[in-house]
This record gives C-alpha cells, structure tokens and sequence, in this order.
C-alpha cells in the first residue's frame, strides 16, 4: 500500500535582506555605492576546493580520508582579491588583478606505529594576471 508522501518543513520565511533559505542576497548596487573595502562572501569556495581536493565537510573542517585513516584536513579559507583599474593612467606602472587565498592544513604524523602532534602550518597562495596587448 502507497504511503502519502510527507509534508515538507514550513519556513518561517525570509530572513530581511535574505532569501527564502536564510542566505543573505548580495543585490546589485551602482558602481558609486561600492567600496573598496567591501567583503563579499561565496559559499563555495571550501565546495570548490572539496571538487577539487577530494574533501568533504565534517565537524567544521575539510578532510580527506585514505583507507578510513585521516589523510588531512584544511580549515580557515581566507580569500582576498584586489581588483586593477580598468583604465590605468600610467599603462607601465599598471595593477594587476591579484587573488591571495590562505588555509590552514592540519597533517597527523605517524611513525613506526606511534601517533605524534598533527602537523599545522597556514599556507598562503597568491595567483595574479595582468593583460599585456
């Protein structure tokens, strides 16, 4: 015999200034309106680098397991990004487009059986391009 299917969850509704799910809704502004220290904030950037390093999400962290035993786990991203102008005054003293990502990587040590402190460094990538025509 069928079972009726059940009810979704009601939502209380939007968040103000968000959308339906709670997530707050990043509207268009004119270009006067933004500053330059304004933080804008993606949620998939950890989904980007789960796509990528073969993580998943678990207790707060991203972690990589090999044969059921912590492999490592990255926690922390940090990205920031410095746009260049679109028309600079001087062509040779130009900006470039410059992202700086930082995460923190945790590594257990093992050795001859024995467990040690994990091992954890911040590592700090920085990518950056620049248009030459």
């Amino acid at each position: 015999m069928e079972q009726p299917a059940e009810k979704p969850a009601k939502r209380s509704g939007p968040v103000k200034g968000g959308s339906v799910t709670g997530v707050a809704i990043n509207r268009p502004r004119p270009m006067k309106e933004v500053e330059t220290t304004d933080e804008l904030r993606f949620a998939t950037g950890m989904g980007e680098l789960d796509r990528v390093l073969g993580t998943h999400s678990e207790g707060g962290a991203h972690v990589k397991y090999a044969e059921g035993v912590l492999e490592y786990k990255i926690t922390g991203l940090q990205v920031t990004i410095r746009n260049a102008p679109l028309a600079p005054s001087d062509p040779r003293n130009a900006q470039r487009f410059e992202a700086d990502a930082m995460v923190t990587l945790e590594v257990p040590v093992r050795f001859a059986g024995k467990v040690f402190p994990s091992l954890r460094m911040r590592l700090k990538v920085q990518a950056g391009y620049m248009e030459v025509f």
